[in-house]
């Protein structure tokens, strides 16, 4: 219900807007020109997918040595968190999209109005990746779950690294505090 409540905000907090394209990927003219931004990226929504704990356990079953019935357990988990988080997936990505988008305007174009949005954009992708980080914690936790007791210390470190690589994904300025996914 959380999650939900936080795609609802971002959604009511970030209004639709077209934005004219303008590149900063060219070079400066002359020497008086300021200088160029640097790009950011934002991982997609295949990047955030990619980090699917139970996902990670399927294809590490042969280190971990499961059983045929615990992978199969594994899958029907990995099917369902994929469904669960489509909604905000899919929330996440407009958002990205919106803000890519601002990042190719002209600083000079920017209005207040514009600026206001640039802000609530990245604020909503702040929350959007919050709740994707609380939900992952609670999928990777749900996945040990299903991995049998002695392989799931090896489990638990590939879950962690995992973690940590989902934390290191979003830009430093948008990364939250708190203790990592998968712990």
């Amino acid at each position: 219900m959380h999650s939900r409540s936080i795609v609802a905000l971002a959604i009511v907090a970030i209004p639709a807007c077209a934005f004219a394209q303008k590149s900063r990927m060219g070079t400066a003219k002359s020497p008086s020109d300021p200088p160029l931004m640097a790009t950011v990226s934002y991982p997609t929504v295949g990047d955030v997918e990619g980090h699917n704990p139970a996902s990670l356990l399927v294809d590490k079953r042969k280190k971990l040595a499961l059983a045929d019935s615990a992978v199969a357990q594994l899958k029907t988990l990995e099917k369902s968190i994929k469904a669960r988080n489509a909604p905000t997936l899919a929330t996440y990505d407009s958002v990205r999209k919106r803000i890519v988008a601002s990042l190719a305007l002209d600083a000079t174009d920017a209005t207040p109005a514009l600026q206001m949005q640039d802000r609530q954009n990245k604020l909503g992708l702040r929350n959007i990746y919050a709740a994707l980080r609380e939900q992952r914690a609670k999928d990777a936790e749900e996945a040990l779950a299903l991995v049998p007791e002695s392989s799931r210390k090896a489990a638990t470190d590939l879950l962690n690294d995992q973690g940590k690589d989902f934390d290191r994904m979003m830009p430093a300025a948008e990364r939250g505090r708190g203790t990592p996914p998968g712990r």
